[in-house]
């Protein structure tokens, strides 16, 4: 071998640096492939993790903008439940007043019917005779004191006597509520109470009875429209004897063709409501005029936004 030669003969058994050095070289050579050939598996990787996550965020964008539909949604169903409410609770009521209205004129000529054959018995010889000493003995009672004991029993025995003929001849011909044949019905007196912190404020009571039943009620007949309002009336007087607190006052009005009382209770105790609720209740518990007329009335106490709903701020300004 001479001095500068780098060739390694093939007839030496060893390895020169040369060689070692070449591989290396074929080493860093292979060692660069592989690496570059991973980076690129590596850089599709990261692309193909950053589309996912795109992807991903898209759907939570998407997400959070249902989110926020349902949230706006979930604040509106308060105001959508309080709106069907009252619809349903006036249809409900509306329906009941027209099926009242028609039982109030079978009312009426039930009313009339007996009326005529009670006319006709009044007529009868045997019971104008009756009527006759009944009336004698009306304009004559005043004086009865002026007169004999001994004569005055005879004159009372004989009043009591015309008296229990004529009840019995009422009795034959009706007594008691008129009755009607026809299907029962059933009718809510729906009312609702505001307590805003507890504190009673005002009470409201729909009526299924028509708005005008109660205007001029004084020369109405009488019928199942002024018998449910006549029983309200009568629960309202008598919370106030059972409770010591008299100062209701009450407005008679209409609302969506329905009549309506407002009940003022600022100032009202707690125990004038729980005595109403439970006079009111038993109010309507087998009258004798509403069995006659088969309709069964239920006192149902409902929020006061169902049947005084909120108004919204538009409708306010617009008001």
């Amino acid at each position: 071998m001479t001095a500068g030669n780098n060739e390694q003969p093939a007839a030496f058994p060893n390895r020169t640096v040369a060689v070692a050095l070449t591989d290396v070289g074929r080493w860093r050579a292979d060692e660069e492939a592989r690496q570059k050939a991973e980076m690129v598996e590596v850089e599709q990787e990261i692309k193909n993790l950053q589309t996912a996550i795109a992807n991903l965020q898209s759907q939570l964008d998407a997400l959070h903008k249902f989110g926020d539909e349902l949230t706006t949604k979930q604040a509106a169903l308060r105001a959508e439940e309080v709106q069907r409410s009252n619809e349903a609770v006036l249809g409900a009521l509306r329906d009941q007043a027209r099926r009242i209205g028609e039982r109030d004129t079978l009312i009426g000529q039930a009313t009339t019917s007996r009326e005529a054959v009670l006319k006709e018995r009044m007529s009868t010889p045997e019971v104008a005779k009756l009527v006759e000493d009944y009336r004698k003995f009306k304009a004559s009672e005043a004086q009865l004191a002026a007169l004999p004991e001994s004569y005055r029993g005879v004159l009372l025995a004989h009043h009591d006597s015309v008296v229990q003929q004529l009840t019995a001849k009422i009795a034959e011909v009706g007594a008691g509520a008129v009755t009607v044949d026809a299907d029962p019905l059933a009718a809510d007196v729906v009312y609702a109470i505001d307590l805003p912190e507890g504190v009673p404020d005002l009470m409201t009571i729909i009526l299924p009875v028509g708005d005008d039943a109660l205007q001029g009620w004084s020369d109405r007949e009488e019928g199942v429209q002024l018998w449910i309002a006549a029983r309200v009336v009568q629960a309202l007087h008598e919370a106030s004897a059972d409770s010591g607190w008299y100062g209701v006052q009450v407005e008679l009005g209409g609302y969506e063709g329905l009549a309506v009382m407002e009940v003022d209770l600022a100032d009202a105790p707690m125990t004038w409501v729980t005595a109403f609720e439970s006079r009111l209740k038993t109010a309507f518990v087998a009258p004798p005029e509403l069995i006659g007329a088969r309709i069964a009335v239920v006192p149902t106490k409902v929020d006061m936004d169902y049947v005084n709903p909120p108004q919204d701020e538009e409708d306010e300004d617009a008001g």
